[in-house]
């Protein structure tokens, strides 16, 4: 993969910037918003295996999620087939029924769908929300930043095209941004 100037910018400032007494990441959420077809989901997906065996996270679960469980799969299975293309990360990660898993870590990867009543529980270090203006409720942003609480230096990473869905968390999330 041969990044563009602006996704080495975006993961530069994502990984970049380390509190110096503690050494963890000073960023913890984090919104991408970029037109259709520059990447994102090449770009976030290598960004998921990398947390799932080098970001030094005990029990690593990587989860990306979408208003639909078929979009965030997408993301799921671009990373699926970087493994499959690579001998090294072939040799330690392996596909199990609904995630892929890293052994050596105990770390998992797994696609979501928004169904976030059933989402309680999870302990995720690393949430990958795909298509945020396609989120019409908080209770999805909610639940999976929840479920963050307990590790280290979580990372929940946003993103989204501009869309067409107004007033919904979208909204709040760019006008913080």
């Amino acid at each position: 993969v041969t990044l563009e100037l602006f996704q080495k910018a975006f993961i530069a400032a994502l990984f970049g910037f380390v509190d110096v007494k503690t050494g963890l990441r000073k960023y913890r959420e984090t919104l991408f918003l970029v037109a259709r077809k520059n990447g994102k989901s090449t770009m976030l997906a290598a960004i998921a295996l990398y947390c799932m065996i080098a970001d030094d996270e005990p029990g690593a679960e990587i989860y990306s999620t979408a208003t639909k469980r078929d979009q965030a799969r997408l993301l799921f299975d671009e990373a699926q087939r970087m493994v499959k293309q690579s001998p090294a990360l072939s040799k330690y990660i392996r596909k199990r029924k609904t995630d892929l898993y890293f052994d050596a870590g105990m770390s998992k990867f797994q696609p979501l769908g928004r169904n976030s009543d059933t989402l309680d529980g999870l302990n995720a270090s690393l949430v990958i929300m795909d298509e945020l203006h396609g989120v019409r409720d908080r209770n999805l942003y909610e639940v999976m930043k929840q479920s963050q609480s307990a590790r280290r230096q979580p990372l929940l990473i946003m993103i989204t095209t501009a869309g067409t869905v107004r007033e919904c968390i979208f909204d709040d999330i760019y006008s913080y941004a």
